[in-house]
């Protein structure tokens, strides 16, 4: 008995094989896609935190020269003479 493939069984194997290979390939196309997506998404999610990172950035900023600045200002009551009130 001859373990052969007949012409065939070889043209049935090569079939099922090049299928098979044309499946890998839609799947690593669709892999490469979904990774794609995955990594936008990611970049998207990324630049929104920098976004509210440079909102609160900004927010302390702002902050830290209104305590800079608190000393250099005068409120509007220093300089005038306070008068007694009335009855004393």
């Amino acid at each position: 008995m001859s373990a052969q493939a007949t012409p065939a069984e070889k043209a049935t194997r090569k079939s099922i094989h090049d299928e098979l290979v044309v499946q890998i390939h839609a799947l690593e196309e669709q892999m490469t896609k979904l990774k794609a997506i995955a990594e936008s998404a990611k970049a998207d999610a990324e630049l929104a935190a920098i976004a509210s990172l440079g909102t609160a950035k900004r927010v302390l900023d702002l902050k830290a020269l209104d305590l800079r600045t608190v000393g250099n200002r005068v409120p509007a009551h220093e300089g005038e003479h306070r008068k007694p009130p009335s009855g004393v």
